[in-house]
């Protein structure tokens, strides 16, 4: 069996400097791959060839779209390699985003392509990379399942959980845990055996795909959204006369603060052409009286789904020329849970 492995850099593939500080490690790029061959059982390793490709060296905070670019086409250049499975090293700060947008690219009929990543350097005893890539080798290997997942052991759990890409949900401050929407991973690893979970829902399915266009086109769709979260006191703001849409965060219950203010706002976004998205919230979350508002003032409520998955689709959608108002409703690469 072949595995492809993607090197993107990140905390899995760096040191910590003579200062004391994280930096990628460019003096051993293959760090991984040699600690793997030299801890895991021999019957885990079975007659697995590893072809490396280095894509680019960064930490994960410095990705923009020129790398998003670069990462689609060297995935792809591994696959038409004739690898049965790709693991792509990340580092944790934009892991979602980077996995979403394979997701969106390869779709669920892909090769299985996995991303790792590490809460600390391999040199560092507390480093869960390592298990992390044990996982992804063995999720190819057993051939557990087709697309784009995220291989990941939250601190103090047992097993190593696999994520379907496009579920995955931004960090929570001062946690690298990685957790799914609901909670709800694609299987967990014993160091042995995948558990699929029976609660994992697809109410969907869709082999559609959104390519990773050229610089141009890609850098430019990225200009014409505007994101942002809700809080108290929140001032909305001027937007520049080429926006398209708006993706709004909701608070958790899935509400804003449904005022006057905000009402003049949608209007103003209305009569502009520009398209309001509310993520987080949905028809499975309780109605609130500030709620009632929402199909008045015609918002886009999108279904159930990862708001980093839903800005790298609208991103890819927008890169596309596609219809945003209806095609962010169309479920694709099961981003829908």
């Amino acid at each position: 069996m072949k595995i492809g492995v993607a090197f993107t850099g990140g905390t899995i593939g760096s040191i910590v400097g003579e200062e004391g500080y994280i930096e990628t490690d460019s003096k051993n790029p293959f760090k991984l791959i040699d600690m793997y061959e030299q801890s895991a059982p021999d019957n885990m390793k079975g007659d697995i060839e590893f072809v490396t490709l280095p894509i680019y060296r960064i930490l994960s905070e410095k990705l923009d779209a020129q790398h998003i670019i670069a990462l689609s086409d060297g995935v792809r250049k591994l696959a038409d390699t004739g690898v049965d499975g790709i693991i792509v090293t990340h580092g944790t700060d934009t892991l979602q985003y980077s996995a979403a947008m394979l997701s969106y690219a390869f779709g669920i009929n892909s090769i299985p392509i996995v991303l790792v990543s590490s809460d600390y350097p391999l040199d560092d005893e507390r480093a869960n990379g390592l298990d992390n890539f044990a996982c992804a080798v063995e999720f190819i290997r057993q051939k557990i399942g087709k697309g784009v997942f995220v291989s990941y052991k939250n601190k103090g759990d047992d097993f190593v959980k696999i994520h379907r890409a496009t579920r995955v949900i931004a960090h929570m401050p001062y946690s690298a845990s990685v957790f799914s929407v609901d909670g709800q991973h694609y299987a967990r690893f014993d160091g042995k055996t995948f558990d699929i979970n029976k609660s994992y829902l697809t109410l969907q399915k869709s082999s559609t795909q959104l390519l990773v266009p050229q610089a141009d086109s890609f850098v430019n769709a990225g200009r014409l959204i505007f994101r942002m979260q809700v809080y108290p006191g929140i001032e909305y703001p001027v937007l520049h006369h080429e926006t398209k849409a708006v993706l709004l965060e909701s608070y958790h219950s899935g509400t804003l603060c449904t005022d006057e203010k905000f009402v003049r706002y949608a209007k103003e976004l209305a009569e502009e052409g520009i398209v309001l998205f509310v993520t987080g919230a949905d028809d499975r979350n309780t109605a609130y009286e500030t709620t009632r508002i929402y199909d008045r003032l015609k918002l886009k409520v999108l279904p159930r789904m990862s708001p980093v998955a839903a800005y790298c689709k609208l991103w890819l959608l927008l890169a596309e020329g596609r219809n945003i108002s209806d095609d962010m409703f169309v479920c694709m690469s099961e981003d829908f849970a």
